[in-house]
């Protein structure tokens, strides 16, 4: 136990001279703040999303894949990129729920498999 106190005190007594040099530094830029209209959509996305979680006909596969990307992604870059590809995109509708969902799980990168086929 007491070697652990001179290394403690050694990393502590490095970060302590570190430390005027970090609060010197520029603050990070905050992003800005979301519009209530941004909001409002990506409430609408995560309810979407969390429908496509709970439903029992949509395949674990796709599930994992959207669980997944929000878990790594801040959900309002997906719900922003969400928005973007929906209004990239002249035969997807905003209001349509289904639309969104779909772009919804593209944007996570789910690609649902297309049957093989039959010969």
């Amino acid at each position: 136990m007491m070697k652990f106190v001179p290394a403690f005190l050694a990393l502590a007594a490095g970060l302590a001279a570190v430390s005027p040099a970090a609060a010197q530094q520029a603050p990070a830029q905050q992003p800005a703040a979301p519009t209530q209209a941004e909001i409002e959509t990506a409430v609408r996305h995560f309810s979407l999303a969390s429908g496509v979680l709970q439903a029992e006909q949509v395949p674990l596969e796709a599930k994992n894949q959207l669980f997944l990307c929000m878990y790594a992604a801040p959900f309002s870059e997906i719900s922003e990129k969400t928005s973007a590809l929906i209004a990239a995109n002249d035969q997807l509708n905003a209001d349509d729920d289904n639309h969104a969902r779909q772009a919804l799980m593209f944007v996570c990168g789910y690609r649902p498999q297309q049957p093989a086929p039959q010969e």
